[in-house]
């Protein structure tokens, strides 16, 4: 579980590099298809025995359009 925690936390803490740099630079850090294949290494190993807001089959979607937002 720890391990989940780690990954979904990288890719939190990526996302907010990506905004956070963006006005510097213009260069995606964390390329969309990259993002996909972390969430879908991350939803293979959880069993989302709790669904959230967001759940794992929807994950990908919400973290790409939340990556836009933060870009425009």
């Amino acid at each position: 579980m720890t391990k989940r925690f780690a990954i979904l936390g990288f890719v939190i803490d990526l996302l907010s590099l990506i905004a956070s740099n963006t006005y510097a630079q213009q260069k995606r850090l964390l390329s969309f298809d990259k993002l996909k294949s972390y969430v879908g290494y991350f939803n293979a190993i959880d069993t989302e025995t709790v669904k959230n807001y967001v759940t794992n089959d929807h994950a990908y979607e919400w973290l790409a359009k939340m990556s836009r937002c933060l870009n425009a």
